[in-house]
């Protein structure tokens, strides 16, 4: 029973108004707490279903409450993958003033957007925001400049999911900073009591002003930055140029959107796919295929929804990967949908090559309304290198996916008009 988990609260009553729960890390108690802590082993406990009950509990969690917060340890470990990949929609991350610390933190936030993209379960990429702490802005000037411009450089691309381009990071950690106060470094006094929220320049100002963007889920950023979150009126957006693959003559960037519902074992079996898939394709296209293949081709700090949104628009077909889960990830539901927006013109041809993960006699395991009336590929999920069988079936359905692909990119019409201008 995941409710059970309740029994094991803690209420703090912070004053007569208000209380929250807490949920210890352990049985701390327990003479052999450590011990048995060090010899949990964390593979078996995924292998016995251990990540399906992590989800179940994080579902339960959002509905008991309005905010859950995670305290993670720091660095490396598997309890520390399941607080920063598994759990969170908001990855936190306070780090101080020196290289360890800065490039420890960093590390970890490239390894949980990693985790993110292979997690079993349909996630999209995480919200992060790094904060600056124990920051000596005041006394030290010269070497408090110094470090926003280091903190600043190294985190440059990780808000960019939130931030708006008008602003420069290193505004976000200049205001948004938790500063150093010797006093509270002694005990366990809680700056937020003894000094209140409303003094600039204080900690409990500081945690406030991080509140405030937490709670408004990233939208009300003039009230944890100021006015610097504002647009200027004068200000007109700088349009990156990408160099390959470029733009062709009918508007598009590229051959083929790979959608597919990402976890366990697929992801590697996709990346296979596709790359045998692109080999196929150069032996019969006068180019080499353009593919825009998420798993490759997005990158942890990247705006991965603009990144998605653009490819999607610059894409001639959508490869579909249809296993069991792929109707209903929102994800791969969006990416569909938005093919078939294209489809219902007038004059378009098909647009969609289904690609149905077939069983282990290579039938098909898929109905969905949607597959109705499309010309559908079927291949077997079995590696191809592990019967000389199940060989010949995979590259049978490798084979029909590229005629397919190459019979329909003939056919393809230009882009929009509204679409291609905006690229």
């Amino acid at each position: 029973n995941i409710s059970r988990y309740r029994d094991h609260l803690w209420k703090v009553d912070v004053d007569s108004d208000h209380s929250f729960d807490l949920l210890p890390s352990g049985r701390s108690t327990h003479l052999n707490y450590a011990r048995l802590l060090e010899e949990f082993d964390w593979q078996e406990f995924f292998a016995r279903g251990g990540g399906d009950f992590i989800e179940r509990l994080r579902e339960q969690w959002r509905k008991d409450y309005d905010f859950v917060l995670v305290d993670s340890r720091t660095g490396m470990s598997d309890s520390g993958g399941v607080c920063t990949i598994q759990v969170p929609d908001v990855l936190v991350a306070i780090f101080t003033a020196n290289h360890q610390s800065m490039s420890g933190v960093y590390d970890v936030i490239q390894a949980s957007q990693l985790g993110r993209q292979r997690l079993a379960y349909d996630r999209g990429a995480l919200t992060v925001l790094p904060v600056l702490s124990r920051f000596s802005a005041n006394t030290e000037v010269l070497a408090s400049n110094e470090w926003l411009n280091r903190v600043s450089d190294i985190f440059s691309n990780v808000c960019d999911d939130w931030l708006p381009p008008w602003v420069k990071v290193r505004d976000v950690f200049e205001r948004l900073n938790i500063p150093q106060v010797d006093w509270f470094g002694f005990g366990e006094r809680l700056a937020v009591v003894e000094q209140g929220t409303s003094s600039p320049g204080s900690i409990g100002y500081s945690l406030a002003r991080i509140t405030d963007l937490l709670v408004s889920d990233f939208a009300d950023l003039s009230s944890a930055i100021g006015d610097v979150a504002v647009k200027p009126k004068d200000w007109h957006p700088v349009v990156k140029q990408v160099d390959k693959p470029g733009l062709a003559s009918d508007g598009y960037r590229y051959d083929l959107f790979v959608s597919y519902s990402a976890g366990g074992v697929i992801n590697e079996w996709v990346g296979e796919f596709v790359s045998d898939l692109e080999e196929y394709l150069k032996e019969y296209l006068p180019d080499s295929p353009g593919i825009f293949f998420p798993q490759r081709d997005l990158h942890p700090g990247e705006n991965w929804h603009l990144h998605v949104d653009q490819a999607i628009r610059q894409s001639r077909l959508l490869l579909a990967i249809v296993n069991p889960p792929y109707f209903v990830s929102e994800f791969c539901l969006k990416e569909w949908a938005e093919f078939e927006r294209r489809e219902s013109r007038a004059d378009s041809a098909p647009l969609i090559v289904p690609v149905i993960l077939g069983d282990k006699t290579g039938g098909a395991a898929i109905d969905d309304d949607r597959l109705r009336g499309r010309q559908q590929v079927i291949v077997s999920t079995l590696s191809p290198t592990t019967k000389k069988r199940s060989k010949l079936v995979y590259h049978e359905g490798l084979t029909a996916a590229a005629e397919t692909i190459i019979r329909l990119l003939r056919n393809v019409s230009p882009r929009e008009e509204e679409i291609a201008s905006g690229q």
